[in-house]
């Protein structure tokens, strides 16, 4: 049987090991103790609870505070990391934003050349600009249908 003493050397080092080299296991559990902080919801219980639950909705909970310097400030360290990581991921980065780059260009020229509008919504826009610059006129649009009720104005005229 272990001794008192002997078992809390031994968490406290398996904590700092945890801290220095975090594993699968260490990481779940400092995630479920967030969970457990934050939704005051038991530890043991939520040990039990489905991981990718668990995991979102602290991740969720977290995100709600940042703001969008916040985003490029993680964004910036996770870019270090990567290149620290992986010495091409800079290279491979770039490429990637230039093969994007062109490809929007491409899509922005083809819409260019069809005379499609910038959005669906801009279309009407679009086809009208290009009949004045045609020299042909936007012939005003006719009422369909309908019809307008002016009984109350005779009935004014009448008390007035």
């Amino acid at each position: 049987m272990i001794e008192f003493q002997d078992l809390l050397d031994y968490c406290r080092a398996e904590a700092l090991a945890s801290k220095v080299s975090p594993t699968e296991d260490s990481v779940w559990r400092s995630i479920c103790r967030d969970y457990s902080e934050m939704f005051h919801t038991p530890l043991h219980l939520v040990l039990q609870m489905d991981a990718e639950h668990v995991v979102l909705n602290v991740y969720e909970k977290q995100a709600e505070g940042l703001d969008i310097e916040d985003y490029q400030k993680l964004e910036y360290i996770m870019d270090v990391l990567r290149t620290i990581e992986d010495p091409n991921y800079e290279a491979v980065k770039s490429k990637e934003q230039e093969e994007f780059d062109r490809r929007a260009e491409e899509e922005e020229e083809l819409r260019i050349k069809s005379g499609k509008a910038v959005h669906p919504t801009l279309q009407k826009q679009v086809d009208a600009k290009r009949l004045l610059e045609k020299g042909e006129p936007e012939t005003p649009a006719k009422p369909t249908g309908g019809m307008v009720n002016l009984d109350y104005l005779a009935k004014q005229d009448s008390e007035g």
